[in-house]
């Protein structure tokens, strides 16, 4: 019989996580699970608040929600972020499992779920906090 490794997380640059979440339900919610897994989550409100708070190697990921954010200012934002650090990971959060297509934001994103389908999914998530 196997018995799978627990890894232990150290607070260092690589588990730090930049959360660009403009949604206070969500982003609490989010940040309660990645800390709960050993992340160092700072919380940007906005993509305004996310420009004074992100720095090169500073953070191994940039979360950033797009459903709360305006789509030509974020792929601004994520531009100027790459062409500062290249090496930066990040990736969008578009809610409950569903991707953003290739072609987005011309394509745009599909429809969200109610307020109230989200907080009965997120009832059913272990408690992290």
């Amino acid at each position: 019989m196997r018995v799978a490794r627990v890894v232990s997380c150290k607070f260092t640059w690589e588990n730090r996580t930049l959360l660009v979440s403009g949604s206070e339900f969500r982003h609490s919610l989010r940040a309660n699970i990645l800390r709960g897994h050993g992340f160092q989550v700072e919380v940007a409100r906005d993509l305004a608040q996310a420009r004074s708070l992100w720095r090169p190697n500073t953070y191994a990921w940039m979360l950033v929600d797009v459903l709360h954010q305006v789509p030509g200012e974020v792929l601004g934002f994520c531009e100027q972020v790459k062409h500062a650090d290249p090496w930066q990971r990040m990736a969008f959060l578009v809610g409950p499992p569903r991707f953003v297509s290739l072609n987005w934001p011309e394509e745009g994103l599909p429809e969200a779920e109610s307020s109230e389908e989200l907080r009965k999914s997120a009832r059913t998530l272990p408690r992290t906090a």
